[in-house]
């Protein structure tokens, strides 16, 4: 090692030390491997070799091709570098024995002492060495400590990540939101026509097999709700709809015998099984509920928000995870409880995005959940003192994947994988068939002026408002993301367009917007989610909200007064005839289709299945309307009040943005939106880095 004016190499070596560690340098990267580097250069006897070339590669990490005369970076960093270097010998290095610099015009770096004669030092550069090795030895024990320390804490907190995924069905059928396993085979209700029917596929990939329940009803829809952990006994809930707001039949169905059974008189919106089996947690409303595995025993533990879903016991049998929706912002959250009852709390106080469903991995260590459209999960709160884990995204598109459930070793998820796309068809009566309308527009939500010559609608998926002519000329876009928006009408003038909008986070509200555009301002004060014009354009008809404070009121544009329909209470998402008679409406209660006479000013019953979207035709003498969620078509004539189903739906997969979609075509004829995409289960395979 060299000497500069008397000074030892281990005394300059210190002095660097210093300077690096100090807090003009700790966080200056370049700055500090340009100093690094001059003078280790220097002590090793290369300081010939201190060249911008040599320093821009070596120093500063450019690349071999670097061009010290296009690329200034050297001579910046050593201004920067000899600026710092002052700034720490006017602070913190003021009283240093041994000061450091480099002159201009050179990368070679200058030694000078600091009034200290050159005979104390190497004294000093000796005491410093030692005091040094030292220094490095309790840091070498530290480092050791933190390194064991670590490793512990990367074990138990580390972060999965999924390696690759395999498709394991290629059929024709909607996947429900639920899967279950056996560990041979995956469970889960295969969907088309508006009808759930439960269906199996080996957990290697291949055919799906339809499992008949001829014993709940030919016509009811089967909707998988879990499996016991004998891997003996379906959890299914089923009807042809909802019998009420608290949801629907609980049954248990053998998957050796497929005998059905009743759980007691449950009616429910979801259900889970026990570790054990020997009980039942189930969601009715907003309230969380444990019984017996014969729905005897039962007691309430929780509620929470407007609606509760996808209980999920603890490995543990300790805990119950649930999905908690809040009707005014459409928000699903995760919540938790004792299994013994009391307070409830959210998974992820913190956390704002929306999360729903879940599972535990059988080895209890992770519980994998929904985010939008991707997977994520969460390790377990582990015995070494640390902070709560955090939530780590495992998927990331393309596709969109729902309904993670671990497999019973716990080293791959099952889950449903869906491309979303849609085709629009419109009934051709005379050819008792479904056409194309509209070729490559995917979307929900058209709807036509009254003069014919422009249309809007929301895009799928993407849930954005567009307006454009017939042709698709003259496209433009009225809202955009984070808005969502459906059920969006023209105003009789064609000047205005009224639609349904909600923010993240907040309520569902009535917007109105000009037909070119513009800022939307909503309809009036309050949450006004379902409004409908009058024929006149005067009034408009809104829905209050979600149940059970549904109420329609009329509002007069011209003065924004409020005035209640009469006998609406629990009735929601009217639509107003064109003729201005009648409007239509359903009964939350049951989905029941009413229909308010405005000469009468009373409602009568047109049929006690539901009416989804109804559309009335131009002439207000009839609507059609969607049977559940997607089953048939049906038309109602006001005339002869015949309710009667037109087309049966049972070879289509309908879709749509929020659920299955019903429109009118320009000449009169139901349209729909034809499911173009796909829903396949895949196996993902994971491992913990």
């Amino acid at each position: 090692m060299m000497q500069s004016n008397g000074i030892p190499a281990d005394a300059i070596e210190a002095e660097l030390f210093k300077i690096l560690a100090s807090p003009v340098f700790s966080k200056a990267g370049r700055a500090s491997r340009f100093l690094r580097f001059a003078v280790r250069q220097y002590l090793e006897g290369k300081s010939s070799e201190l060249k911008e070339y040599v320093v821009g590669v070596e120093a500063l990490g450019r690349k071999p091709d670097f061009d010290p005369r296009v690329d200034p970076i050297v001579r910046a960093e050593a201004q920067r570098l000899r600026t710092r270097l002052n700034e720490y010998y006017a602070s913190v290095g003021k009283h240093d024995t041994v000061r450091i610099s480099i002159p201009k015009g050179t990368y070679v770096p200058t030694f000078d002492l600091n009034g200290v004669p050159a005979h104390e030092v190497a004294t000093l550069g000796r005491v410093r060495w030692l005091r040094r090795c030292l220094l490095w030895l309790a840091l070498a024990a530290g480092l050791m400590i933190v390194a064991v320390a670590f490793s512990v804490q990367r074990l138990l907190h580390a972060s999965p990540v999924v390696t690759r995924s395999v498709r394991l069905t290629n059929d024709d059928f909607s996947k429900s939101s639920e899967l279950a396993t056996d560990g041979p085979r995956i469970y889960f209700s295969a969907w088309k026509g508006g009808r759930g029917v439960l269906a199996q596929v080996p957990s290697a990939g291949g055919q799906t097999e339809l499992i008949p329940t001829p014993s709940i009803g030919l016509d009811a829809s089967a909707c998988l709700r879990g499996i016991s952990h004998d891997s003996q006994r379906l959890l299914v809930v089923t009807g042809k709809q909802r019998s009420s707001l608290t949801g629907y039949t609980l049954w248990t169905v053998r998957s050796s015998t497929l005998a059905s059974r009743r759980v007691g008189n449950l009616v429910v919106n979801d259900a889970g099984w026990s570790p054990d089996d020997r009980q039942i947690a189930y969601c009715t409303g907003n309230q969380i509920w444990i019984g017996d595995a014969d729905g005897s025993k039962a007691h309430k533990i929780a509620e929470q928000g407007d609606l509760t879903g996808y209980p999920r016991w603890s490995p543990d049998g300790r805990r119950i995870r649930f999905t908690s929706l809040v009707w005014d912002t459409y928000q699903q959250t995760i919540w938790e409880v004792s299994a013994a009852g009391g307070p409830v709390h959210p998974l992820f106080p913190s956390w704002n995005a929306e999360q729903w469903g879940g599972q535990w991995t059988p080895d209890g260590l992770y519980f994998v959940f929904n985010s939008e459209s991707d997977i994520w999960t969460v390790r377990e709160r582990a015995p070494w003192p640390s902070k709560a884990p955090k939530p780590v995204q495992l998927t990331f598109g393309p596709l969109n994947f729902l309904a993670p459930l671990p497999s019973v070793d716990s080293r791959r998820l099952y889950a449903v994988g869906e491309i979303r796309r849609g085709e629009l068809l419109r009934y051709d009566a005379k050819r008792t068939e479904f056409v194309p309308l509209f070729p490559g527009l995917s979307a929900d939500d058209v709807n036509f002026s009254r003069d014919g010559e422009w249309m809007t609608y929301v895009t799928y998926p993407q849930n954005e408002l567009w307006r454009s002519r017939l042709d698709g000329s003259s496209r433009q876009q009225l809202t955009s993301a984070p808005m969502r928006v459906t059920t969006a009408r023209w105003s009789p003038d064609g000047r205005q367009i009224a639609f349904e909008g909600r923010m993240p986070g907040q309520t569902w509200k009535g917007y109105l917007i000009g037909a070119d555009g513009g800022t939307p301002k909503e309809i009036a004060a309050g949450p006004w989610p379902h409004a409908t014009w009058s024929p006149d354009g005067t009034q408009m008809v809104l829905g209050s909200g979600h149940a059970p404070l549904n109420k329609l009121f009329f509002l007069t544009l011209g003065t924004g007064k409020l005035s209640p329909v009469p006998g609406s209470d629990g009735i929601s998402n009217p639509t107003w005839s064109p003729d201005g008679r009648y409007v239509v409406a359903a009964r939350d209660v049951d989905d029941a289709c009413m229909l308010f006479d405005l000469d009468k000013q009373a409602w009568s019953e047109i049929a006690p299945t539901s009416c989804s979207w109804p559309y009335w035709t131009r002439d207000g003498r009839s609507f059609f309307s969607l049977e559940g969620k997607g089953a048939a078509i049906w038309h109602f004539e006001v005339k002869t009040h015949k309710f009667e189903r037109l087309v049966s739906l049972k070879d289509y997969r309908i879709t749509g943005n929020y659920s299955a979609w019903l429109g009118i075509s320009p000449d009169g004829s139901p349209m729909i939106l034809k499911d173009a995409g796909s829903q396949e289960i895949y196996a993902l395979e994971w491992q913990v880095r």
